[in-house]
C-alpha cells in the first residue's frame, strides 16, 4: 500500500496525501492522489483507488466504512468546494458506509450518509442528504437535505426533484448507526498506518448521547439501534425479518376501529431491523391514542403471515403493548396473535374452545368477525382474524379474546370455514352487545363431517308444532331449512335479510338456528324457509315470530315433494261449502272470491295479491305481496290467506294475470280496514 503524509502537494504527483490525524486501517487500500482530511478514518477492506488525473478528495472526519468503494472514471470531473476539478469530492463529516460504492465524477456534500451496498455514480449529492440502503443514485443533482429511501432507483432530475426532505427522526437514527461504530474507530485507530493517528469519537449527525438504560437495545448486523419498544415487540419484529417477510404497520383511531379503516404507517422497504424498529416507533409515537398493528407480510405470495394490535388507545404512546412473542409458521397465510395458551377466566366458554379445537383437528379454517347493533340488523361483519394453515388452538384462543375485548359492547361470532370447498361448516355467535354467551350452540352447515359438541338436541320453545312437522318434512325429503327476518317497516314491502349462518340439514341444528335468530330479533319478524337445493326452489315458507309474539302457520310457495299442504276428505282442500280448510282455521275469503279463483288457475291465469294501508290507499300506491309460485286450488287460496293475515288492518286485493299477454284479467278487494 502506498501512503504518503506530506503536503497535500503529494498528490499533484499521484500519491496520497493523508492528514497525520487520519485513521487508515492497514487492511485499505489507498492508491493514487487521494486527499484523506483531518481526523477522517478508512476501515478496514476499502478501497480509495484514483488514477494519476483523477484526483480524490476526502473531507475532515470523513468515515468511509468496511468495503466501502470509491473509484472515478477517466473522464468527467465535478468542481470542489475550493474550485478545483475532482473525480470525487466528499465533503466534510461525511459518512460512506460498509459496502458502498462512489463512482466518480460524484459530489457527495457536507455530512451525508450513503447507505449500506448503494451506489452514487455520475451524481451530485447536496450537504445533508441521506441515502438508505441498497439505493442507486444516478445522472442526477439531488438538492440539499434530501432522504433517498432503501432500494430507491433515482435515474430522472424529476425523480430527485420530488425526493422528501430528511426528518428528525432520519437524521437521529443515522446518528444512531454513526454512533455503533465506536468500538470500530478505536481499533482502526490501533492498526493505522498512520503514526499518532487520532480520531472523533463524538457521532456528527446528532448531539445526542449514546442510548439511555430506560431504552431497549437491539443488535443486528454489527450495529446497536436503542429503541423504547418493549422487548417482546423487538423479538416479534426480529423474528418476521429473519424470516424473510416484510414489516409493516397500520393505524385506526376509535371510531375507524369499529369499522376495519386503517390506514398504513410509513415503513421501510428494508429488511434491517433498526429501520424498522426506528419506523415502527414513530408509527407507535405519532398514533398515540389510537389503534396501531403490527403485519409480516410474505412478498413472495402476496399474503399477511401475521398481524398483531400492539398498541390500543389506554397504552403508553410509543411503547407497544405486546407483552408475549410469536414465532410465525413459514408457510402460515393466516392472521396471528400472540401465542398464549392461557385464556381470561370467564372469558370464553368452554364449550367453544372445545369446537374450535375439533374444527382445528379436522382441518377446518377458523374465521373471527365482529359487527355493531346496528350493522347486526342488515348482516354486515367485519373480520377480525383469520386462520387458515393448521393453526394451534391457543392462537385461536388468544385472538378470539382480543377480539371480544376490542369489541366489548358488538357482536362476535367464530367461523368454522373449509378451504377446500370454500364453503362455512361451523358458525356461533360468541359475544353479544350485553357480555359473551355461555353454553351456547353451534351452528353450521357442517354435513357429515362437522362435529358439533353441543351433543343437546334443542327444544322447539318459541315453535308451533306445525312448523315442526314442516321442517321435519322439509328435512326428510333432502331440503335444507333457512331463515330471514326484517322489521314491521320493511315487512310492509316484503324486504327481508337472511339470518347469518342458518343452513341447516338436520333437524336439532334447523331448530336450534332459528331458535338463535329468533332470540337476535326478537322484535322483528321472522320466517322459516325450506328450499330443494337440487331444484333451487322454495318449498315452503312459515312465519314463525311476529313483533308481538304472535305466530303463524305455515305456507307453502310450490308444490314440493311431498306435499306439505293438509288434505281433506274430497282430496281439494276444501270442504263441501267451498270455503278453504288449510291450516285449520275457516278461510277469510268468500266463497265467490273462491269460485273466482279455481276458475282463473283452470285458464291458466296467474293468481297476485297487492295490500296498501289507508293513506297510500288514497293515492292508489299498491304494494305486491309474495308472489304465489303455486299452481294448485288449495295452495293458492293458502296464500291468499295468509297475505290477510299478515295484512290485517290493511287493504287487500285478489288480481288474475295472463302472462302472456302481460295483463290483468281479474281484480278485487277482499279486504278493508
Amino acid at each position: 500500500m502506498q501512503v504518503s503524509h506530506s503536503s497535500a502537494a503529494s498528490s499533484v504527483r499521484g500519491e496520497p496525501s493523508i492528514h497525520p490525524s487520519a485513521s487508515v486501517h492497514r487492511f485499505s487500500n489507498v492508491v493514487g492522489p487521494v486527499t484523506v482530511g483531518k481526523g477522517a478514518v478508512l476501515g478496514p477492506g476499502t478501497s480509495l483507488r484514483a488514477e494519476a488525473d483523477t484526483p480524490f478528495h476526502l473531507g475532515q472526519q470523513t468515515r468511509v466504512n468496511d468495503g466501502a468503494v470509491i473509484h472515478g472514471l477517466g473522464h468527467g470531473r465535478v468542481l470542489g468546494d475550493d474550485d478545483r476539478d475532482y473525480a470525487v469530492w466528499v465533503g466534510d463529516r461525511s459518512v460512506i458506509s460498509h459496502l458502498a460504492l462512489v463512482h466518480g465524477p460524484a459530489y457527495i456534500g457536507a455530512e451525508c450518509f450513503i447507505g449500506f451496498r448503494s451506489t452514487i455514480f455520475n451524481a451530485r449529492l447536496g450537504n445533508g442528504c441521506i441515502v438508505m440502503m441498497h439505493a442507486l443514485v444516478q445522472d442526477v443533482e439531488v438538492p440539499p437535505g434530501r432522504f433517498v429511501p432503501s432500494g430507491s432507483v433515482v435515474l430522472t432530475q424529476e425523480a430527485a426533484d420530488a425526493l422528501p426532505t430528511v426528518r428528525p427522526r432520519d437524521r437521529e437514527f443515522v446518528s444512531q448507526l454513526v454512533g455503533s461504530d465506536q468500538g470500530f474507530n478505536q481499533l482502526s485507530q490501533s492498526n493505522s498506518g498512520a503514526p499518532g493517528g487520532t480520531r472523533e469519537s463524538r457521532s456528527h449527525f446528532s448531539s445526542s448521547s449514546s442510548p439511555t438504560s430506560q431504552n431497549q437495545v437491539s443488535k443486528s448486523r454489527g450495529s446497536v439501534v436503542s429503541t423504547s419498544l418493549s422487548p417482546a415487540l423487538v423479538q416479534q419484529v426480529r423474528q418476521l425479518l429473519s424470516q424473510g417477510y416484510k414489516v409493516s404497520a397500520e393505524s385506526a383511531d376509535k371510531r375507524r376501529f369499529q369499522t376495519a379503516s386503517w390506514n398504513s404507517c410509513s415503513m421501510p422497504q428494508s429488511s434491517y431491523e433498526g429501520e424498522v424498529l426506528s419506523a415502527l416507533e414513530s408509527c407507535l409515537s405519532d398514533n398515540g391514542g389510537n389503534y396501531v398493528r403490527l403485519i409480516g407480510v410474505d412478498t413472495t405470495n402476496k399474503k399477511r403471515v401475521f398481524e398483531d394490535i400492539v398498541q390500543r388507545p389506554g397504552d403508553q404512546p410509543g411503547v407497544g403493548s405486546t407483552s408475549t412473542s410469536f414465532t410465525p409458521s413459514h408457510n402460515g397465510n393466516g392472521s396471528y396473535r400472540n401465542g398464549s395458551a392461557s385464556q381470561s377466566p370467564g372469558r370464553v366458554d368452554g364449550d367453544i374452545a372445545q369446537q374450535i379445537q375439533q374444527l382445528v383437528s379436522q382441518g377446518y379454517g377458523i374465521s373471527l368477525e365482529f359487527t355493531s347493533r346496528r350493522r347486526f340488523q342488515v348482516s354486515a361483519w367485519t373480520s377480525c382474524g383469520s386462520f387458515t394453515n393448521n393453526p394451534s388452538v391457543s392462537q385461536v384462543m388468544g385472538a378470539l379474546e382480543s377480539c371480544m375485548a376490542d369489541n366489548q359492547g358488538n357482536y362476535v361470532r367464530v367461523l368454522g370455514v373449509d378451504t377446500v370447498n370454500k364453503r362455512r361448516v361451523f358458525e356461533q355467535i360468541v359475544q353479544r352487545p350485553d357480555g359473551p354467551v355461555s353454553n351456547g350452540s353451534g351452528k353450521g352447515s357442517a354435513g357429515s363431517n362437522a362435529t358439533w359438541t353441543s351433543g343437546v338436541v334443542p327444544t322447539a320453545a318459541g315453535l308451533s308444532g306445525e312448523v315442526l312437522g314442516q321442517i321435519r318434512s322439509a328435512l326428510a325429503s333432502g331440503c335444507k331449512i333457512t331463515a330471514e327476518f326484517t322489521d314491521a317497516r320493511r315487512f310492509k314491502v316484503s324486504a327481508w335479510t337472511s339470518c347469518s349462518g342458518v343452513s341447516a340439514t338436520s333437524e336439532s341444528q334447523a331448530i336450534n338456528q332459528v331458535q338463535s335468530c329468533m332470540a337476535d330479533h326478537p322484535n322483528d319478524y321472522v320466517r322459516i324457509l325450506g328450499v330443494d337445493p337440487k331444484a333451487k326452489r322454495r318449498v315452503f315458507e312459515a312465519i314463525a315470530q311476529r313483533p308481538g309474539g304472535q305466530k303463524a302457520q305455515p305456507r307453502p310457495a310450490a308444490e314440493p315433494a311431498p306435499s306439505y299442504g293438509a288434505s281433506s276428505s274430497n282430496g281439494s282442500g276444501y270442504s263441501s261449502n267451498g270455503s278453504s280448510s288449510y291450516g285449520g282455521g275457516a278461510s277469510k275469503l268468500s266463497s265467490d272470491v273462491v269460485n273466482q279463483v279455481q276458475q282463473l288457475l283452470s285458464q291458466g291465469y296467474k293468481i297476485g295479491t297487492e295490500h296498501v294501508d289507508r293513506r297510500r290507499f288514497q293515492a292508489n300506491a299498491w304494494y305486491s305481496c309474495k308472489p304465489i309460485e303455486a299452481r294448485s286450488n288449495s295452495q293458492v287460496i293458502s296464500e291468499l290467506e295468509s297475505c290477510l293475515v299478515d295484512h290485517s288492518g290493511e287493504y287487500v286485493r285478489v288480481i288474475g294475470i295472463d302472462t302472456q299477454n302481460k295483463r290483468r284479467v281479474y281484480e278485487e278487494i277482499v279486504q278493508r280496514p
